[in-house]
């Protein structure tokens, strides 16, 4: 995933011509639309992120939806399937700020002594435990077990961040878990 952005300017298109979020800061309702794995769709924000015929799908260009800043809003929006939504977008926008700043490593070039994030972010999509035991068995079939619990659903998330410069790795991981 790319990690260019260094403000919450790409987000603002969400308040054009009220599309998404009105003047006001809330986010517009739509019908109820109810998919796979339990998930419920009840304004226009998670709309765009989870519908792939919503009109607002191409709000955003194949590449910003690469952008790391981007999956962080969108995994709080979407959230899990206990998630409390909000209806306002500043809470959203608050929170995808800190997660971002916290996971972000932001160093001045000193070429041209602009702020870079100099952090970098995997997305793992399908990650497999080999199961099968080390130690001598009569067996010979092995098993695989999945990294997620639902290794099938949509939601399911992991991606590593390095840091280079403290040499550390953060892991954010969810794993979609419906509630029925």
């Amino acid at each position: 995933l790319s990690t260019s952005s260094l403000t919450l300017d790409m987000f603002d298109r969400l308040f054009e011509d009220e599309c998404i979020v009105r003047e006001t800061g809330h986010i517009k309702k739509c019908f109820d639309v109810f998919l796979d794995e339990g998930v419920t769709v009840s304004d226009r924000l998670r709309e765009m992120f989870l519908c792939e015929e919503s009109e607002f799908v191409d709000l955003f260009s194949p590449e910003e939806k690469n952008e790391f800043l981007f999956h962080v809003l969108r995994r709080l929006a979407v959230g899990g399937a206990m998630n409390q939504f909000e209806d306002e977008l500043a809470p959203y926008l608050d929170v995808t700020k800190a997660v971002y700043r916290d996971l972000m490593t932001v160093q001045r070039n000193p070429h041209t002594d602009a702020p870079e994030i100099v952090s970098w972010v995997v997305q793992l999509d399908a990650v497999h435990i080999d199961a099968s035991s080390s130690s001598s068995s009569s067996s010979s079939s092995s098993s695989s077990s999945s990294y997620y619990a639902r290794p099938e659903s949509q939601h399911n998330f992991s991606c590593l961040i390095v840091d280079p410069a403290q040499r550390v790795v953060y892991r954010w991981y969810a794993s979609f878990l419906p509630i029925f």
